[in-house]
């Protein structure tokens, strides 16, 4: 079983999918325990490889943007834009990961790289066709008629690339908790909020 701070963080993702109230409640650990045993997996194939040297191997260009990362009201610290030519860019938002960085006591390169790790795990998923969703179970969405309708749980894929981040930059967490961090210092969520929700999340699952 993985340590209760993967399982914490893997389901706080989990909870985000759209499709997620969806899910059997016997099915959680199934797709949190599935998602990361895949993105470790893939850490595996690149183990003891710098990030960087990684993005320089696939021609993967990184750009860095002065900007917020601001898109209708999202704020993005980092996105991947996928090219059929091959033509694959990284852009990392400076304003915005150092605002992440002054609030949670992280300097501005290991959140680059924590991002960058993420983003690979997605062109890895794309270029040898193993989207983490695409290859675990799908859940009844609808009933149509008497014909059901089924979706992918695809939060499984951001899981996925959390677990290969954390294992790239030797974290000790997933990188979304460095986003709850940043809100708690924002006090946009209460001191006690990940402890609540880690009781929470360990009764539900019965860890």
């Amino acid at each position: 079983m993985e340590n209760n701070s993967n399982i914490l963080y893997a389901f706080l993702e989990l909870q985000q999918d759209l499709f997620f109230d969806k899910i059997p409640k016997e099915k959680y650990r199934y797709f949190i325990e599935e998602s990361i045993k895949q993105g470790t997996n893939v850490y595996e194939e690149y183990k003891g490889e710098d990030i960087l040297d990684l993005y320089e191997k696939n021609n993967i260009q990184i750009v860095i943007d002065p900007g917020d990362g601001e898109f209708y009201k999202v704020r993005l610290r980092a996105q991947f834009e996928f090219d059929k030519a091959g033509n694959h860019k990284v852009y990392i938002y400076r304003k915005s990961i150092d605002d992440l960085a002054k609030h949670i006591g992280m300097d501005f390169d290991t959140i680059m790289k924590m991002y960058l790790s993420h983003e690979f795990f997605h062109y890895d998923e794309m270029t040898k066709n193993r989207v983490v969703a695409n290859q675990l179970d799908s859940v009844e969405r609808a009933k149509i008629l008497g014909k059901k309708l089924y979706a992918r749980i695809n939060r499984t894929s951001e899981i996925g690339a959390h677990i290969f981040a954390k294992l790239m930059m030797d974290l000790p967490y997933m990188p979304n908790y460095y986003d709850y961090l940043y809100l708690i210092s924002l006090k946009e969520l209460s001191s006690s909020y990940l402890e609540n929700r880690e009781a929470e999340v360990n009764n539900l699952l019965q860890l």
